[in-house]
């Protein structure tokens, strides 16, 4: 490994994904900046992704670094894993079924050293799994609803399209939850909230794989329960810092989009009679009582506006036909959920 500190230490945790990640770990190795190490933590993996990350550990000794757990601990504790290995000046975390592209690290460093930055954001291209691409994110969308200056947590909450200056992690004590859904949740905002300077470029370096049996696809309705458990750690973590009132607004919209918003929709496309509905808009209430009049509530589309008040009037049926079968509707069905809406 490294004789000498790395500018940047990559983070990969690996779980099944021997279709991937040879790709993954080429995109490190095929970067313009190389001031790096990549520490692969296998999750105990039952295909062949571990010998194929020993394969490169011993062809690239001195940048491939392989920790192998005796026991899953999801991609929470795999991180974990890396966290406290890691040497260099600023983390990322890089799922090990997506990879960057070729001057990705050097626009990360060229920014950070440009700007001084605590974080580095950038936007995603959306890929297929033969590569080709998709589509991608951009900033000027939030700019255009929020204006130039963006709210600190009305921002992409997945850790990958970011680098963070390590001290974030090493001197705060912040860690992903271990064995819970949604990690990624419960931790990034609190990472933003600890940093003085974060900075977001345009460019789409991070390639994000779009694959149906991803993590992200899961019909699992239980595993609601934990991104409601995330929103209560993270007041938790605004309660015991010293940080300004507009942080908890900032927090109640997060809150909105994925745990009323998101949340319900999923449960709702699983099953749109489940108890789980009613559970995240009560849930809403006793945390964010006025959570219909936050100020951010701007960035949605005119069309979530009205599957919001949908979801805080508890018409399930209403909702699912709106988001999911809109181009089946006959025109009376609309007029009905109009109405409904008061419209």
């Amino acid at each position: 490994m490294h004789q000498k500190k790395p500018f940047f230490s990559i983070i990969v945790p690996v779980y099944n994904v021997e279709k991937y990640l040879g790709a993954c770990l080429d995109s490190f190795l095929s970067q313009t900046f190389t001031d790096f190490e990549v520490i692969v933590v296998d999750d105990v993996s039952t295909d062949g992704s571990r010998n194929i990350a020993r394969t490169y550990q011993r062809q690239y000794p001195d940048k491939i670094q392989l920790i192998e757990h005796t026991v899953n601990t999801r991609q929470g504790g795999a991180r974990n894993t890396g966290i406290a290995a890691a040497t260099g000046d600023y983390l990322m975390f890089i799922d090990s079924d997506d990879y960057l592209k070729p001057d990705a690290l050097e626009i990360y460093a060229n920014t950070i050293a440009r700007e001084n930055a605590d974080i580095v954001e950038c936007c995603f291209s959306y890929v297929d799994e033969q590569g080709h691409y998709l589509r991608r994110s951009s900033f000027r969308d939030r700019i255009a609803r929020l204006g130039e200056h963006i709210p600190l947590l009305i921002s992409e909450m997945g850790p990958c399209n970011k680098v963070y200056r390590a001290e974030l992690f090493r001197d705060t004590g912040i860690r992903f939850p271990e064995k819970y859904y949604y990690e990624d949740y419960w931790t990034v905002p609190k990472v933003l909230m600890a940093a003085k300077r974060v900075v977001y470029i345009e460019d789409p370096v991070y390639c994000y794989l779009q694959r149906s049996t991803s993590t992200m696809h899961d019909t699992n309705i239980d595993r609601n329960n934990d991104i409601m458990l995330g929103t209560d750690s993270l007041l938790q973590f605004f309660s015991e810092g010293n940080f300004p009132e507009e942080t908890k607004t900032q927090l109640e919209s997060l809150a909105i989009e994925h745990v009323l918003f998101h949340g319900t929709l999923r449960v709702n496309t699983i099953d749109y009679t489940s108890s789980m509905q009613k559970k995240i808009r009560e849930y809403m209430l006793s945390r964010f009582p006025d959570y219909k009049n936050n100020p951010y509530n701007c960035r949605f589309s005119s069309r979530e506006k009205r599957i919001l008040k949908l979801i805080g009037a508890g018409h399930s049926l209403a909702v699912n036909l709106l988001w999911y079968q809109r181009n089946r509707l006959s025109g009376a069905v609309k007029s009905l959920i109009f109405k409904l809406l008061g419209k």
